[in-house]
């Protein structure tokens, strides 16, 4: 594995959910949420974006990928519906 870290020290490590390297350089960065999405007034939870951009600028990439995933309410005996909700994140 890679090892990604915020500060310049390397005290404090990161682990982000998706990364691809290609050569020793990070070329894209992920994040996973497994939880339903909290927006508010069109904006989605800042501590999120936060940690996203983290790391980005960890990566010195432009741009990181949030993707959250929450389950449908269903009812009892009812298969539960996915669904998948991405943004792109410009840092």
């Amino acid at each position: 594995g890679h090892t990604l870290t915020l500060d310049v020290a390397g005290s404090v490590r990161l682990l982000p959910d998706l990364s691809w390297w290609t050569g020793g350089e990070c070329i894209f960065v992920g994040d996973i949420k497994y939880k339903k999405v909290q927006v508010a007034d069109g904006e989605i939870e800042h501590p999120d974006l936060y940690q996203l951009l983290a790391y980005t600028v960890a990566t010195g990439l432009e741009s990181g990928l949030p993707i959250y995933a929450a389950a449908a309410a269903t009812q009892q005996g009812q298969r539960s519906q996915q669904h998948v909700a991405t943004t792109e994140f410009n840092g």
